[in-house]
């Protein structure tokens, strides 16, 4: 994967209508920003994203929704393997929305998404060098064992990977 940004708009003469210096520099590694993918993933699932499912979302990304404190903006923000977006939902004279993120930006967001669907080619995240994923207890966070009800697959940075077993489920 890479970053694309406009830097140069030229005619078809080749003159320079405008210009840009874009520089890109890395702000964390690629294993990081898996795994906040991956948890903005579990947003969509069942988190504060998890509303796009039932507007036709049937592929996958990774997002959050949100609304500010005193109801005045809507937002969403989400994003797949080859396009991230961002809809903002508000008032310029500052008075409540009173939509939450799902209710307002998220409707936004699906819609163009799905009126785009036939340029864009979503598809799951590729898991970068450096992850490593395994079988967690959702009661006790430990490694799952034949005996927890309900394990659930999480995505660790190699140097972090829990190495006890479930002490409740022996």
């Amino acid at each position: 994967p890479f970053l694309l940004s406009v830097k140069e708009v030229v005619t078809e003469i080749g003159e320079v209508q405008e210009r840009r210096n874009v520089e890109i520099v890395p702000v964390t590694t690629p294993g990081r920003a898996y795994l906040i993918t991956n948890i903005l993933e579990g947003a969509v699932q069942n988190g504060t994203a998890r509303d796009i499912k039932n507007l036709g979302v049937d592929f996958p990304c990774a997002a959050y929704a949100g609304v500010s404190s005193d109801d005045r903006d809507s937002w969403f923000v989400g994003y797949t393997a080859d396009l991230l977006v961002l809809v903002w939902l508000g008032y310029d004279d500052n008075r409540p929305a009173q939509l939450s993120g799902s209710q307002g930006a998220a409707r936004i967001w699906v819609r163009f998404y799905n009126q785009i669907r036939p340029w864009i080619h979503p598809q799951e995240f590729r898991i970068p060098p450096g992850i490593a994923q395994r079988l967690i207890c959702t009661e006790s966070g430990q490694l799952a064992t034949a005996h927890c009800g309900e394990p659930r697959l999480e995505a660790f940075l190699n140097e972090h990977v829990p190495k006890e077993y479930c002490t409740l489920h022996q």
